[in-house]
Order: structure tokens, then C-alpha cells, then sequence
């Protein structure tokens, strides 16, 4: 193999298992582009309520926006951590959809599917711990309440699909 080319594939391996952190503040400039060619993981801490709304209607007049769009094309894996306060905040697509991870304290991820059946089998590829966002028109299975109840899975009840904010 061409010695080039055998550099490149290596440094693409460490970069899919490099990741890095930065924390959000309004107040100072975006991280440089750097952090994308060298970690295809990032997590992103202390992100506000504002910060979600400004994403969710793509303002790329805020520079963060900008940065993270470009992040997605760099095909970085964006892991978002929020407060508990800020789940109702969230709009129910950006949970489903969006390749973001939203978690809460940094350790609990924050799950949402579309089906209005939630089985068994959509919990049981979620981690222990996880929070599952529905909303009252969606059911659990007897299975999934089983295996919700073993995973410690907090599940959270909306009476809509739309956030606070979105009303």
C-alpha cells in the first residue's frame, strides 16, 4: 500500500476514536475549525435553552450555529449537554431526527421515537439510565414497561409532540 495513502487511513482512525470538549458560552468565539479534522466526537457542555432554539431554526447569524453546521459536515458525532430543566425545551424532532445527542448532566442520553407503540425492543437498544421523551398519544408495551422498569429508563410524558417554546 502507497505509504500515503496507508497515513491517511490511520490518521481517519484516530480521529473516529479522538474526541474532544468544548463549553458553550455566548460570550466567547467558537472553537476553530481544527477540532473537526482532529476529533469526529464532541461533546459541547453547559448548552442553553437559547442555544437549542437558535439551532432548531438553523440562525446562522449566531456563529456557534454556523460551527456546529459545519461540524455535521465533517460528519462529527455532536453530543449536547443540557440541564434537566431544559428537556421540555427541546423540540421533539430535533430529539428523533437530528444527528445530535442530547444529554442530560452528561450522563444520561435523551431517546424519542415515532412509532405510538413503543416496544420492547426500542427500549432494549437504548443505555441503562437513558430518558425517553414521549408523548400522551404514545403507549409502552407490557414488555417495554418490563424493560424500562431494569434499564432504570426515566420516562418523560409531553402532552404534545412540540416543545415549550414552539406553542
Amino acid at each position: 500500500m502507497n505509504p500515503i495513502v496507508s497515513q491517511v487511513i490511520e490518521r481517519l482512525k484516530k480521529r473516529n476514536e479522538q474526541s474532544s470538549e468544548v463549553t458553550y458560552s455566548k460570550n466567547i468565539t467558537v472553537p476553530t475549525d481544527d477540532v473537526f479534522v482532529n476529533s469526529a466526537n464532541l461533546i459541547i457542555k453547559k448548552v442553553s435553552i437559547e442555544l437549542i432554539s437558535e439551532l432548531y431554526r438553523l440562525n446562522t447569524a449566531n456563529p456557534w450555529i454556523s460551527w456546529i453546521l459545519k461540524g455535521l459536515d465533517y460528519e462529527v458525532d455532536f453530543q449536547l449537554n443540557i440541564s434537566k430543566y431544559s428537556i421540555n425545551f427541546i423540540p421533539l424532532v430535533m430529539i428523533r431526527d437530528w444527528p445530535i445527542l442530547f444529554v442530560v448532566d452528561g450522563k444520561n442520553p435523551i431517546y424519542s421515537f415515532q412509532s405510538k407503540i413503543i416496544a420492547r425492543s426500542n427500549l432494549a437498544a437504548i443505555p441503562d439510565n437513558s430518558i425517553v421523551v414521549m408523548d400522551n398519544n404514545q403507549k409502552l408495551t407490557n414488555e417495554a414497561e418490563e424493560i424500562s422498569s431494569l434499564k432504570n429508563l426515566k420516562l418523560q410524558v409531553r402532552t404534545d409532540e412540540n416543545c415549550i417554546w414552539q406553542k
